[in-house]
């Protein structure tokens, strides 16, 4: 993480040094560490709701607002048993939610003033599970009732967030929302589109995500993520702000979120403790040269040969307990050969140690030049083409995160105003816009 801090200080103008600072304190980037869950950013919201009390009042009626609003969704939806709510293929344009309407009430709860929109977004916008902006109970009234209507819609889904409860305290502390503003996953907030029409991914994107990260069950059962255009919009509004140009706040953005993205696969992916499980199995089937399905048929049978085979029958013993389905192991023991394939190829030619420091913009070619060029003589033709689906998936997340934020950035430029006494006027302004909401209420 040092090397990215140089790298971002190196491409400032000396007099957003400021801006820059404040941006990697945001991301929780020191040292050599970089936050986990998003406490970099949750740290410094909750210091602004705690610093200015007009703004903490304007984020909890905001919040108060898009509750409601996920009220009347979560009635309208018709969903079937393990649907996700917001998902690759959901957007705006396909609901009977409007594109836009997060960016029009935030402007609204905050007398037009973009700036003051995008730091209510921002508040919980950033993620959509480990925004923690203290809850004041306003919330606690719809939140409740969202909970009772999609439990009785979620029949299968195993997930507490979606039981039905009556919301007594005990339940929602149980659930965990007691201390939040910040709404639930499947919130209208985290729909794509709800910033605006230009915030949504491109379709041919959309199936080539689809395609290449659930081609068995389709993109409608993969997460839509859309936390991190929001996010990005949210940073790079506060870039606008301090005046700094577009093309350093733009570059500035993927730069990050490649580097994040990079750590994360070297790190738990890569060089994680259980990538190396299953080696018995591997050398197994290597020494032997069988297919997936000549071992399968083995293991089923016990009749894997000698030392080499004891071992790699032990290492699927407690799994052939619990199911013996052919087809299901099958596809288990291809996907686990094809981890140990595919993070061998990245520690060869991408990540050479366990430090993770690359260039983050070489990396992601170097994975595609693997995934599309690389053949070596050793490997099975199924091996290799079940490493590179892995590889894909991988190097698509890749791709995927960093054009939602470009498209959260871009928002942010054509929308937020320069102004670089925003912050130190957050309160003020804020309490104006309190003000103005209370004036134009209806008594």
């Amino acid at each position: 993480m040092k090397l990215l801090i140089i790298l971002l200080f190196s491409m400032s103008h000396a007099g957003y040094y400021e801006a820059y600072s404040n941006y990697l304190q945001q991301l929780g980037i020191t040292g050599d560490a970089m936050s986990t869950n998003n406490s970099g950013l949750n740290g410094y919201n909750e210091k602004l709701v705690k610093e200015n009390p007009c703004f903490d009042e304007l984020v909890q009626k905001f919040y108060n607002n898009v509750h409601i609003k996920d009220k009347a969704a979560a009635s309208h939806f018709q969903m079937r048993a393990n649907d996700l709510f917001n998902n690759l293929l959901s957007s705006t344009e396909s609901s009977s939610v409007k594109s836009g309407w997060l960016w029009r009430e935030a402007l609204k709860m905050s007398s037009g003033n973009a700036n003051l929109a995008m730091m209510l977004i921002g508040s919980c916008g950033h993620d959509d599970v480990m925004s923690v902006i203290p809850s004041r109970n306003l919330e606690s009234k719809h939140k409740c009732e969202i909970y009772k209507i999609l439990g009785s819609k979620i029949t299968r889904r195993e997930n507490s967030n979606y039981y039905p409860t009556d919301c007594s305290p005990d339940e929602i502390k149980f659930m965990g929302y007691n201390a939040t503003i910040c709404p639930v996953k499947s919130s209208s907030m985290y729909l794509p589109g709800a910033l605006g029409k230009e915030t949504i991914l491109d379709t041919k994107l959309i199936e080539q995500i689809s395609r290449i990260q659930a081609p068995r069950v389709g993109g409608d059962q993969l997460p839509a993520k859309y936390y991190h255009t929001l996010g990005s919009a949210y940073l790079t509004c506060q870039f606008k702000m301090a005046g700094v140009s577009k093309s350093m706040a733009m570059a500035t953005q993927l730069k990050v979120i490649r580097a994040y993205r990079h750590r994360r696969l070297c790190q738990e992916e890569v060089y994680s403790e259980s990538v190396n499980n299953f080696q018995h199995t591997l050398s197994y089937i290597s020494v032997y040269q069988l297919s997936f399905e000549q071992f399968v048929d083995q293991l089923l049978q016990n009749k894997l040969e000698g030392r080499r085979g004891v071992k790699a029958q032990a290492e699927w013993s407690t799994t052939l307990k619990h199911s013996t389905d052919r087809n299901e192991l099958l596809f288990m023991i291809t996907k686990k050969i094809a981890r140990i394939d595919a993070t061998d190829f990245l520690k060869t030619f991408v990540y050479q140690n366990s430090l993770c420091l690359v260039s983050s913009e070489n990396a992601t070619q170097e994975i595609k030049a693997i995934i599309d060029y690389y053949s070596p003589s050793w490997i099975s033709e199924e091996r290799l083409q079940a490493a590179k689906a892995l590889l894909n998936t991988w190097w698509i997340d890749i791709v995927w995160s960093q054009e939602q934020h470009r498209l959260g950035a871009e928002f942010a430029y054509s929308n937020c105003k320069e102004d670089e006494d925003f912050l130190k006027n957050l309160n003020s302004l804020s309490c104006k816009a309190l003000s103005a909401r209370d004036q134009t209420t209806p008594q």
